[in-house]
């Protein structure tokens, strides 16, 4: 299966907008993605240090919650939560002919910070 980065960003963006983190985000509250690839993804974040969550898996089927963003989950997501700011570190990268790995996101982010602050 391979990683998707608009399903990373809503589940970060769903988080951060929880009031109570006993009320994680769930593979059902990402629409438009089967449940078992969000659930994947949520492990991905987890293994990545993004969030704070748990898996279970029962008779093959993976199901996991994100309860809580990390430091770094919140740094991660300040750079690239705004839609016209994430469109332009695709942009770089594939002008650059990058693939779209989490080092290569935050790298991109920082330069067009830098760049952005003159």
């Amino acid at each position: 299966m391979q990683r998707n980065w608009q399903i990373v960003r809503r589940i970060l963006k769903e988080l951060e907008e929880r009031e109570d983190p006993r009320h994680g985000v769930r593979p059902e509250d990402i629409v438009d993605f089967a449940p078992e690839v969000v659930s994947y993804h949520i492990r991905l974040m987890i293994e990545a240090g993004l969030v704070r969550g748990e898996c279970s898996q029962m008779v093959g089927t993976l199901s996991c919650w994100a309860y809580a963003l990390t430091w770094d989950g919140h740094e991660f997501l300040d750079k690239i939560r705004e839609d016209r700011g994430w469109s332009a570190i695709v942009r770089t990268a594939r002008d650059k002919g990058l693939s779209l790995s989490f080092e290569v996101i935050k790298a991109v982010a920082g330069k067009l910070a830098e760049a952005a602050l003159g």
